[in-house]
């Protein structure tokens, strides 16, 4: 099982990791960046790092 996690240093809040998660794992939050809300719901579809433009968001096993 994996986990995502987001670089927020690299993360620009384009929300298409948040748009595109099937399991709504993300959320934009004040700082207006994504946020992993749900790690428990995530499916291991690897969706959020195909469409994150930075590279910003990676599965990590958990």
């Amino acid at each position: 099982m994996e986990e995502p996690i987001i670089n927020l240093e690299e993360c620009t809040g384009c929300t298409a990791c948040v748009a595109d998660c099937p399991t709504d794992v993300f959320e934009m939050e004040t700082d207006n960046k994504a946020h992993v809300i749900e790690p428990e719901n995530c499916i291991d579809c690897h969706v959020c790092e195909e469409v994150c433009p930075t590279d910003a968001v990676h599965l990590v096993a958990a």
